[in-house]
């Protein structure tokens, strides 16, 4: 057999090194992917919490703007009603004065 200078024991501590090395290597980098996962996992999380919270806020204001709405048309409408009984009145007391005239 030929003396390639190297001894089995160190070859074979070399190939255990490098395969330690090579499962150390491919362990780290499965974490660092497994972070990065997690770590977009939370980006997406916080972006639906802010949409669901945009939502939330925007329905609010929808709800308040419809509210109001409604609070105006019933004060108008009844501002309107206010306004036609005033001239119904004064329709009536114009009416009631040429009667008066009349008799006289």
């Amino acid at each position: 057999m030929p003396d390639t200078g190297y001894n089995s024991t160190e070859v074979l501590e070399v190939l255990i090194g490098g395969c330690i090395g090579f499962v150390a290597v491919i362990g780290l980098i499965i974490f660092f992917i497994l972070r990065y996962k997690v770590k977009i996992e939370q980006i997406k999380a916080d972006a639906m919490v802010k949409a669901e919270e945009v939502r939330a806020k925007n329905q609010l204001e929808i709800e308040r703007m419809l509210m109001q709405e409604r609070h105006n048309s019933y004060y108008d409408n009844f501002k309107s009603n206010s306004l036609q009984d005033e001239i119904c009145n004064d329709n009536e007391m114009i009416q009631n004065r040429h009667n008066e005239r009349k008799r006289i």
